[in-house]
């Protein structure tokens, strides 16, 4: 620096220099690496390797540490490899190879990233106090450690999902692309591109089902990297289509990524949004015992591009059941296949015609789904019933027994039995006798027999000429009333069953001695009322000749006037030695001796004639 008094005058503009001092070689002692070579090995094969340093040239008077530098390695110390020590100490006393060296171990540690070759690079390098003392000859200064990537540390990349489903109609199907193994340490392109479905599965058709592409997709880290697929839609009834996805990655990036071979193609399903509905032409199908009939099964809507498999079965009915194999050929399971443009299906049905009277029986038939079709199926109805209707001839017929029934009071009752003359019932027939005591009969229910409504059954199994009885009761009177009758009458309201002597009459014998005043009454009393009938039809009779004969007489009297003669109650005094002359057609009017025959009586016996009711009534008296 410049004196003080020439500080204003002096410039100096260079105000440091360093001066080296070269340790005496003859000082100096040499350490290097021995050998000092390279090493290649293999990540996750070769695990440790083991570098040594020794005293090459010299000999020490005191101690000296050697360091262990990495630097200008591409391999990362924690994550690829670990070295101990750190640090190499020579003690004093030690002559050049004299066979003591220090070791590093070197640890190569497996990761499972996918890295290029890497190196790792060990050098000696003295530490400050002895950096004259101890000189690294350039020549072992180094080892050099190349690390080999472990063949399974490769990238390993595929679809996120290996099977995709979509339904036809939605816009897109995002495929998305992950990285399954190991770390990405750069940026990887992976060829994506569509594929047509092969004999495996319905094949989707690029086109019209979905629309093709082929496309790099850039993979820079491990998260999901995605891409969209268009999906078509149609009208067709097809089922479940499906298409690949494959993935591989480009040539430049081999032994860095890779897609396992199994795993190069994702599926993508796409589920059909067309219906094929299908239903049975009839809900209920009726069949008489002894024919047989169709099922048929109808599309109702949707087109198909292929073949639709469906399944029909009879099962029992929860009403009325018919049995299998007596009364109708069951069906386990029949295919029934549409066929693109096929209307209708039909099955055949087998009714078997048994002997039985049977009422009306059913079971059903029922549609589903083959195992194994895929294409969208609804039914409308998916089940109908199926009603046998009793063939005509197994019909039964039952009758009483008898037409008349004799029974003496005081014997007992009396058995009324009903008899099944035809037909061979499947199941209880029920019948009805019913006791009825009309006007018509003389027996009186309650009084002389006991009132009776019963229901009989023909069991199942019975054949024509079995019968089945019920007792009626007859009251044991003290009267004596002649023989009296009452009816039974038989009824049924079962389907198929005809009653042939559907009445009969039962005669009670009269067992009480005595004069029956009810069977004199009984002969006399219309004997009497025939008698009075004559006598009043007589009597009818005389009054209308009486009425006749009036009538006639006075239609005459109007036709000519007829003279009034009047006589007084004073007879000539010879009565017997003159007659009166009378007019003919004359009126006779006798007058009480105590009316005078005045003019004016005269005159009232002329108004009285005058009068049609009053001269009749004159003349009648």
């Amino acid at each position: 620096s410049p004196t003080l008094e020439d500080e204003a005058v002096v410039n100096i503009t260079d105000e440091l220099i360093m001066v080296v001092i070269e340790e005496d070689p003859s000082d100096s002692v040499k350490i290097g690496i021995v050998p000092a070579t390279k090493y290649t090995v293999m990540e996750g094969v070769d695990n440790h390797i083991v570098a040594c340093a020794e005293l090459l040239e010299g000999s020490l008077e005191r101690d000296v540490t050697v360091l262990i530098n990495t630097s200008g390695s591409t391999a990362i110390a924690g994550r690829d490899y670990a070295i101990m020590p750190e640090k190499l100490l020579f003690v004093s006393g030690q002559e050049a190879f004299d066979g003591n060296r220090q070791c590093i171990n070197v640890t190569i540690l497996n990761d499972e990233d996918t890295e290029d070759l890497e190196e790792i690079v060990i050098r000696l390098v003295p530490t400050g106090n002895d950096t004259g003392v101890v000189i690294i000859p350039q020549a072992t200064s180094a080892v050099t450690i190349n690390v080999i990537e472990d063949p399974s540390d490769e990238v390993q990349i595929r679809a996120q999902s290996s099977v995709q489903t979509v339904m036809e109609g939605s816009t897109t199907a995002e495929v998305c692309i992950v990285v399954s193994f190991g770390f990405l340490q750069k940026d990887i392109n992976v060829t994506v591109k569509t594929i047509d479905g092969d004999s495996s599965l319905t094949t989707a058709s690029a086109g019209e089902d979905y629309q093709s592409f082929t496309e790099t997709l850039v993979i820079s880290s491990n998260e999901p990297h995605c891409l969209s697929v268009n999906i078509l839609s149609d009208s067709y009834v097809e089922g479940c289509e499906a298409f690949f996805i494959g993935y591989e990655v480009e040539a430049a990036f081999s032994g860095i990524a890779t897609v396992p071979r199994d795993q190069d193609k994702s599926v993508v399903v796409i589920e059909d949004n067309d219906v094929f509905e299908v239903g049975f032409s009839q809900s209920v199908y009726q069949i008489v015992e002894g024919e047989n009939t169709f099922v048929c099964v109808e599309a109702l809507s949707g087109l198909l591009t292929q073949n639709v498999y469906l399944l029909l079965q009879t099962r029992n009915s929860s009403l009325v059941e018919a049995i299998p194999s007596r009364d109708y050929e069951p069906i386990i399971q029949e295919e029934v296949v549409f066929e693109p443009n096929t209307s209708s299906v039909c099955v055949p049905i087998v009714v078997v015609n048994d002997r039985y009277l049977e009422s009306e029986e059913r079971f059903d038939v029922v549609l589903s789904q083959a195992m194994g079709e895929s294409s969208a199926v609804s039914f409308s109805p998916k089940m109908a019933s199926v009603v046998i209707l009793d063939d005509p001839e197994d019909g039964a017929v039952v009758s009483l027994s008898e037409s008349t029934y004799n029974v003496t009071e005081g014997e007992g009752p009396v058995t009324v039995c009903v008899v099944l003359v035809s037909g061979y019932p499947e199941t209880n027939i029920s019948v009805t006798v019913t006791t009825d005591s009309k006007d018509t009969y003389l027996a009186l229910a309650d009084k002389d027999f006991i009132a009776l409504t019963q229901t009989l059954y023909l069991t199942t199994g019975q054949s024509p000429g079995s019968s089945v009885c019920t007792d009626i009761y007859i009251v044991d009177d003290s009267e004596v009333e002649g023989d009296e009758t009452f009816a039974v009458s038989l009824s049924t309201t079962y389907p198929g069953v005809s009653v042939s002597r559907s009445t009969s009459v039962v005669e009670i014998l009269d067992n009480d001695l005595g004069v029956n005043t009810t069977e004199v009454l009984r002969i006399a009393l219309p004997a009497a009322a025939a008698v009075l009938l004559a006598l009043i039809i007589l009597l009818v009779l005389i009054l209308c000749v009486i009425f006749v004969v009036f009538t006639h007489r006075r239609k005459q009297k109007k036709g000519k006037p007829a003279d009034i003669v009047v006589f007084r109650n004073v007879l000539p005094s010879d009565a017997h030695s003159s007659a009166i002359e009378l007019p003919e057609s004359s009126t006779l009017t006798f007058m009480n001796p105590s009316v005078s025959a005045t003019d004016d009586n005269m005159k009232e016996v002329m108004e009285a004639e005058e009068e049609p009711t009053k001269a009749e009534e004159v003349s009648t008296l």
